[in-house]
């Protein structure tokens, strides 16, 4: 089953503050395109948000969207690739983010332990 935030490809952060307000930001990822399923896999750690767009690119290597939140904001702050990235891997499939710290896994990443391994 897949998440209506992938389909959207945007993702739809809720802040709720101590107080009974809550903001609620709508996230595009920049270069983001049909079928990226932006959204699938998302983590945050305060002021850092990650994204996963497993499907990303031609051939679906994938990619992750890095955020982060200024004046009360989320805004991208860089869009991050394989560097051994190849069609099909899903890079973006999984993410983490651990204060300045992320990780991306790449479920079907060609690694040095077989066809399909998969990586991080």
């Amino acid at each position: 089953m897949r998440t209506l935030a992938a389909l959207s490809f945007s993702l739809l952060v809720l802040t709720v503050p101590l107080r009974a307000q809550c903001e609620l930001q709508e996230l595009k990822g920049l270069n983001t395109q049909p079928l990226d399923f932006f959204g699938k896999s998302c983590a945050i750690d305060g002021p850092a948000l990650i994204v996963g767009a497993f499907a990303a690119s031609t051939g679906r290597p994938g990619a992750a969207h890095v955020f982060e939140r200024r004046n009360g904001r989320w805004e991208q702050s860089a869009r991050l690739l394989a560097s051994d990235g190849a069609g099909g891997d899903e890079f973006g499939n999984s993410v983490g983010v651990s204060g300045d710290f992320a990780v991306v896994g790449s479920e079907y990443n060609n690694g040095v332990v077989g066809s399909n391994a998969g990586a991080a």
